[in-house]
């Protein structure tokens, strides 16, 4: 369920940022035209997240890695949230958020595939991402309707920061129970 969790806040951030970027760079003072083309900043950024989570993952341990990457994100949304309304540093800052949730992304299949035992791991991963695209779903949704409702950024993010912090305090909660069950309570985890 800690798994299913992480993978949900994943979703739920990635996709409101993915979704609503656009609009919110729009609102906080960054030309249409501009607005549109930092996806290519921000997707060559999302990219780069995905890729390096393996390494990162291999050097210290892939639960480690994918908290620290949901922290990172957790720490890049609020910046965003309240920096002043220059393209070029929201343009990094947004980069540096789709780059942690997207490593973020890689961790937290890593961490499932080491998670379930071999007779139920595409089943348990399956059922992790599956769950997770329910985070798909809600997090623009809110987002939306928050900004429907006229909050600004400065309220919005630190929203979805505290997200990614549950997120993190998900996995590490997992992996310390993983290392400090005893071993027949693991076995019969399915």
């Amino acid at each position: 369920l800690l798994l299913w969790l992480a993978a949900f806040s994943r979703y739920f951030v990635s996709y409101f940022l993915t979704q609503w970027k656009p609009q919110i760079l729009v609102m906080a003072g960054v030309s249409r035209e501009m607005a549109i083309a930092s996806g290519i900043v921000t997707g060559g950024a999302a990219i780069m997240g995905s890729l390096l989570m393996g390494a990162f993952a291999t050097a210290v341990g892939a639960p480690l890695a994918t908290g620290v990457s949901f922290i990172l994100c957790a720490v890049a949304l609020v910046v965003f949230g309240f920096i002043q309304a220059d393209p070029v540093l929201l343009l990094a800052v947004a980069g540096v958020a789709l780059f942690a949730i997207e490593a973020t992304f890689t961790g937290v299949v890593i961490v499932s595939t080491r998670f379930y035992p071999p007779e139920c791991r595409s089943t348990g991963v399956g059922y992790t991402i599956g769950v997770g695209r329910f985070g798909a779903i809600a997090g623009p949704y809110l987002g939306g309707a928050l900004l429907a409702m006229n909050f600004d950024r400065a309220f919005v993010y630190p929203i979805y920061a505290g997200v990614c912090l549950i997120g993190a305090a998900t996995i590490a909660i997992g992996f310390l129970w993983r290392k400090t069950a005893p071993r027949d309570a693991i076995s019969s985890t399915p």
